[in-house]
């Protein structure tokens, strides 16, 4: 999500023009024609501190699922399922819808049941272990 927007801000025309002229505001295309009008000078720093944090995201995301398989010895569907979610959300475009349904599922998964979609999905799969080491 971090990335999508990022990369949208960079490489945003608009922003390129307004730049060049020193224009102290200008509007930027977001997914879903989104349109917003903003500061230019906070769209540059915006663009400038996204890439390094859209690059570390992935590797911040699937860090706490390699811990988990490593510290459990085992492989469960839920680490599959965010697994499966952190490399889906790189697809650029796709991964904002991706990334987005996720952290819904996850607001109604705790809202519903009181944990979260891995713990459901461990929960209804008898464990959930796909491979133990």
């Amino acid at each position: 999500m971090i990335n999508d927007l990022a990369q949208a801000i960079s490489n945003n025309s608009s922003l390129t023009i307004a730049n060049r002229y020193n224009l102290p505001s200008t509007s930027v295309q977001l997914p879903f024609g989104l349109a917003p009008r903003a500061s230019t000078k906070a769209l540059n720093i915006i663009s400038k501190v996204g890439a390094p944090v859209a690059k570390a995201a992935p590797w911040v995301a699937g860090g706490p699922v390699v811990m988990d398989v490593v510290s459990n010895r085992q492989i469960t569907a839920g680490n599959v399922y965010h697994a499966t979610v952190t490399g889906l959300s790189l697809i650029p475009g796709a991964g904002l819808i991706v990334g987005g349904t996720a952290l819904g599922l996850e607001g109604l998964s705790y809202y519903f049941t009181g944990q979260s979609v891995s713990a459901n999905i461990n929960e209804y799969t008898n464990g959930g272990v796909i491979v133990q080491f």
